[in-house]
C-alpha cells in the first residue's frame, strides 16, 4: 500500500527510528514523533528508561547499541516486519567525554569515535534500504543527523569530541548531495548547550564543573526545544528541506 502525499504539518502515517532514545534529545524527539501522530521505533540501551517509552502512543522500545552494526542490522528486519516501513530515521545517540589533553582517557577517545562517528554510520547503514525505497515525487524519506555545534566551533577541552561531529556534519552534507535526486532529505542539526546529562558526563571534575557553569550562564535550552525544531523540519512540505540547522541558547557566543 502506498502512503499517503507528505503535506505540512503532518507526521501522521509516518514510521519513525530515533536512536539515542533514552535520555535528552533522542527522548525528547520520541515524545514529539508520537504526540504528532507519528510511530517510533524508539532505540536504546537502558531497558528501565525503554520501557518507560511505552507510555506514550504508537512508541515501540527496543534494546540495542548503535556501535553494534550486526545488532542494528538485526534490529532493522525487526522494525520492518513488525511496524512497516521506515520513512524517517533520526541519529541521536551520542556522548560527550571531554577532558584536558593531559590527562584525558584514550578509552573516552574511542568511546566517542564508536558512539558519535560509527553509530551514525550503523545507524543509516542499517536502515538505508528502507530509506531508499521511498519515492521522490509527492513522497519523500527523512534522515536527521543530530551533530553540535562543536562541529564548527573550538572550544578548550573538546577536541576529540569536536572531531566526531565535524565528521558527523560531514557525512550529513555529503549525503544530501548523494540522495536530494532519490527522494531523501536530509537534515543536519547543531545543537549549542542543551541541558542533558551528556553536560556532566566528564570524568575530569574540573571540566565537568566549568560545563555545569557556563550551562547555567548562558543558559542551556531544554532538549524538547531541539525536538520541536526536528518535528519542524520534518512537517514541511516534501518539496522543502532544511539541510543545515542551528539551535542555541540566545547566550550563548
Amino acid at each position: 500500500m502506498s502512503k499517503a502525499p507528505l503535506l505540512a504539518g503532518s507526521l501522521e502515517g509516518r514510521l519513525a527510528v530515533v536512536t539515542g532514545a533514552t535520555s535528552g534529545i533522542g527522548r525528547a524527539t520520541v515524545v514529539a514523533l508520537s504526540e504528532r501522530g507519528a510511530q517510533v521505533a524508539a532505540l536504546g540501551r537502558r531497558v528501565e528508561r525503554l520501557d518507560e517509552l511505552k507510555q506514550w502512543p504508537g512508541v515501540t522500545p527496543i534494546e540495542v547499541d548503535v556501535t553494534d552494526a550486526a545488532a542494528m542490522d538485526a534490529v532493522a528486519e525487526v522494525v520492518a516486519g513488525s511496524l512497516g516501513s521506515v520513512d524517517v530515521v533520526v541519529a541521536c545517540a551520542g556522548v560527550l567525554l571531554q577532558g584536558r589533553f593531559e590527562d584525558a582517557d584514550r578509552a573516552d577517545w574511542d568511546r566517542m569515535v564508536d558512539v558519535n562517528l560509527r553509530g551514525v554510520l550503523n545507524t543509516v547503514g542499517a536502515f538505508r534500504p528502507a530509506l531508499l525505497r521511498v519515492p521522490g515525487g509527492s513522497e519523500c524519506a527523512d534522515l536527521v543527523i543530530v551533530s553540535s555545534l562543536g562541529a564548527r566551533v573550538r572550544m578548550r577541552d573538546f577536541s576529540v569530541y569536536q572531531a566526531t561531529k565535524a565528521a558527523t556534519t560531514a557525512l550529513a552534507e555529503g549525503w544530501r548531495v548523494d540522495l536530494t535526486a532519490r527522494g531523501v532529505r536530509v537534515t543536519n542539526v547543531e545543537p549549542g548547550l542543551v541541558a542533558t546529562e551528556l553536560l556532566v558526563h566528564a570524568r575530569d571534575e574540573v571540566v565537568r564543573q566549568e560545563m555545569i557553569d557556563l550551562a547555567e550562564e548562558v543558559g542551556a535550552i531544554d532538549a524538547r526545544s531541539v525536538a520541536e525544531l526536528i518535528c519542524f523540519a520534518l512537517e514541511q512540505p516534501a518539496g522543502v528541506n532544511l539541510p543545515h540547522v542551528v539551535i542555541m541558547p540566545t547566550g550563548q557566543v
